[in-house]
């Protein structure tokens, strides 16, 4: 992949247009927001080359959550 492209990160939208994932991230403490920006900002350099301990495959091939490491 090149040093320049960059994954686009799209939260999933409800049909009412909230965006869970936004008001997870709003919740979180200081330090837990940095940890989740931070993963977010990795998954958007390595997109879908990003691995554990970051993501663990689901069973089904190409679908790769992301995880959070605890400290």
């Amino acid at each position: 992949m090149a040093g320049d492209t960059r994954w686009a990160i799209d939260g999933y939208r409800t049909p009412s247009g909230e965006r869970p994932i936004r008001t997870f991230i709003d919740s979180l403490e200081p330090r837990d927001l940095a940890d989740a920006l931070a993963l977010i900002k990795l998954a958007e350099e390595r997109g879908n080359e990003l691995r554990q301990p970051h993501s663990k495959a689901l069973g089904v091939e190409g679908l790769w959550p992301q995880r959070r490491r605890r400290s």
